[in-house]
């Protein structure tokens, strides 16, 4: 996948959900990235947390110009432009639900996904657990399009790099 700025550039899109979801449906899981993201918890000798990041680590690597998506990159790319993307849980819910999917249920799983990756992910990786604050950018996206999102986040980019201008190696 790819994202424009209008068209002046492509920026490649590295997202570590892609291949997440990818994975679970290699394993079994079909899409259900709960399910699977359960199993690697439960089983981390298995390996597949390390996997995800190797795949991300390795694809982000190809790219020139990439937005790499997923709750651990700052740990990777720590002088990075850093974006949090977020809505309230329940827009969450409804979004991945769809229109004939289970909110009540799918708000369920997403909480216990997000208290399950709060004590995996610590363990993996100290630190990386981020608050709002510690991103360069917050972008919420409920009540906006995908278009208006990405406008945001590459004004807000240009805005870092400006300001940091002196500090960049190309």
């Amino acid at each position: 996948p790819n994202m424009t700025n209008n068209g002046a550039h492509r920026v490649d899109l590295v997202s570590g959900g892609v291949f997440m979801r990818q994975r679970a449906c290699e394993l079994g899981f079909g899409e259900d990235v709960g399910q699977f993201a359960a199993h690697a918890a439960a089983n981390p000798t298995e390996g597949h947390d390390r996997d995800c990041d190797e795949f991300l680590l390795a694809e982000a690597s190809k790219k020139h110009i990439a937005v790499f998506e997923g709750r651990l990159v700052r740990c990777w790319t720590p002088a990075a432009f850093a974006v949090l993307i977020t809505c309230d849980i329940d827009v969450a819910a409804k979004r991945r639900a769809g229109k004939n999917g289970d909110a009540q249920n799918t708000l369920v799983e997403l909480r216990e996904r997000d208290a399950k990756d709060n004590k995996r992910y610590p363990e993996l990786y100290p630190g990386c657990i981020w608050i709002p604050g510690d991103y360069d950018y917050v972008c919420v996206n409920q009540g906006k399009s995908i278009e208006d999102s990405v406008e945001e986040i590459l004004a807000a980019r240009q805005r870092w790099l400006t300001a940091h201008a002196a500090n960049l190696v190309d």
